[in-house]
């Protein structure tokens, strides 16, 4: 069969069942991977599943390993990729990218353990889902056959966590360092108005820092399904001046001229106008 990358090449029904039935014999075998509290299954030299834990099955919503058996991981999560050559997971065009292909065969050709993060997109129900999976492959030999332990560790809010934390840190820094410059700018005053002035923008720019510590307490609030939305009427045009005024405020700013497009249309809708500004922004 023709492959962009993986061997497409799997053994057949009676294989695969003689295969398993030499795994179910080893009692020792099924309790270490029943009491794995990760996603947990052993695939053949094929990359074909052979056995998967109850853990793996609830997240199928199946009963029994019969609706899985040999298939390849990524068309068994439904991978986007899985589908488009006949030998299916592992070899198209794009395969040669996934590292959750490659955990494998790197651990099938080293013989050694091997773990690191991938990305997966799914198709769920016709909607592209992204996960972040850590995945360990360990080969494991069985009466003189090498088959691969593999457990999945489902990253994805973590790595989601990090990446906004990231961006709350660079933008709290973004605004510390306005504020400063604003405030070492009052040491060369002597105007009583000018004075005034920089107080005004730097209480703006103290409110601006606020409402950035205030909006990463709504994303932990978010992540942990607390969050309460204050939905109000808004104007669009109000929206996006209110952003443009933020963002002008910025370092980043420094240098660059922003506008809104004179034909952009004005409405009232309904919305959290502070988590929509941020969007935004």
């Amino acid at each position: 069969m023709d492959t962009h990358f993986a061997r497409a090449e799997r053994q057949g029904s009676e294989i695969i069942r003689s295969q398993r039935e030499k795994l179910q014999a080893l009692p020792f075998l099924n309790d270490v991977i029943r009491s794995l509290p990760y996603l947990a299954f052993i695939l053949n030299q094929d990359r074909q599943l052979l056995l998967a834990n109850e853990t793996f099955r609830n997240m199928l919503s199946i009963a029994s390993d019969e609706p899985i058996l040999g298939k390849r991981p990524g068309e068994i999560v439904n991978c986007i990729h899985a589908k488009k050559m006949p030998g299916g997971c592992g070899t198209s065009d794009m395969c040669e990218y996934c590292d959750a292909i490659g955990i494998v065969l790197e651990s099938k050709r080293t013989g050694e353990t091997t773990e690191r993060e991938a990305r997966l997109i799914t198709d769920q129900n016709g909607t592209d889902v992204h996960f972040d999976l850590l995945i360990t492959s360990a080969p494991i030999d069985i009466l003189g056959e090498t088959y691969f332990l593999v457990t999945l560790v489902d990253i994805t809010s973590q790595k989601r966590r990090a990446v906004m934390e990231r961006v709350f840190f660079h933008d709290v820094m973004n605004i510390a360092h306005g504020l400063t410059g604003t405030l070492e700018f009052m040491e060369n005053v002597d105007s009583c108005d000018q004075m005034k002035k920089i107080l005004k923008n730097s209480q703006k720019i103290a409110d601006n820092l606020v409402e950035e510590i205030s909006f990463q307490r709504d994303i932990i609030a978010a992540e942990s399904g607390d969050l309460k939305l204050n939905i109000a009427q808004v104007l669009s045009t109000d929206i996006l001046e209110d952003a443009v005024r933020s963002l002008l405020r910025s370092r980043s700013a420094s240098g660059k001229t922003m506008v809104i497009n004179k034909d952009v249309e004005s409405f009232s809708f309904n919305t959290d106008e502070r988590i929509l500004r941020r969007v935004i922004i």
